[in-house]
């Protein structure tokens, strides 16, 4: 939701080399992506990536030419809901919290209409029937069913994944070797791997 749709809304409302100047502008911070050059050539973001750039998104806009006061509580109420979901224990107090974050950001959403910045191929889109919106309303439910979110990320499995595949491309490459090799023993050099 955050990158696919607000980042595009913000981008438009604002304007992407006003944005991008805003980025390059951030004082640095310590523990986090600093974006010096902007964020406009960013093709493709990581996890960590998106949470770098939610740290520096609402000072980014804060004050900035086309950033209307229904822009910043529509970021702000996004970015409340995102930092509430993560919290590590939930409880009732803070799923009241996130439910209070989500309604705020549907109070001020159509800014995001009214200012022309949700476009689409064929101009403004003037609605805001957007499936990943209607799925935000799921986490009320779906924390106290499956537990805190750090339960389902898929962060750790895209790491060992990346691990596991380095590993089994390298027992591939050995075990080819040793069928080749055993091949040339027997004079059958020639041939194949997959048939000696």
């Amino acid at each position: 939701m955050f990158k696919d749709h607000m980042m595009d809304w913000l981008t438009n409302s604002i304007g992407e080399a006003k944005l991008d100047h805003r980025f390059m502008a951030q004082p640095h911070r310590i523990g986090t992506r600093n974006f010096d050059s902007g964020i406009s050539h960013y093709s493709q973001w990581s996890g960590k990536g998106h949470r770098d750039l939610e740290h520096h998104i609402i000072p980014v806009i804060a004050g900035a030419d086309g950033s209307q006061p229904g822009v910043m509580k529509a970021m702000r109420a996004l970015m409340d809901f995102i930092y509430i979901a993560q919290y590590p224990l939930q409880s009732d107090m803070t799923l009241d919290a996130l439910k209070l974050a989500l309604s705020n950001f549907h109070k001020n959403k159509e800014i995001f209409i009214q200012n022309g910045s949700r476009t689409g191929s064929a101009g403004v889109i003037d609605h805001m029937n957007i499936p990943k919106v209607h799925a935000l309303h799921q986490w009320m439910t779906n924390i106290p069913d499956l537990g805190t979110t750090n339960n389902y990320c898929t962060e750790i499995g895209e790491t060992l994944h990346i691990e596991y595949i380095e590993q089994i491309i390298r027992y591939l490459i050995r075990l080819e070797s040793l069928h080749l090799y055993r091949g040339y023993l027997r004079g059958q050099w020639y041939k194949s791997p997959a048939s000696i």
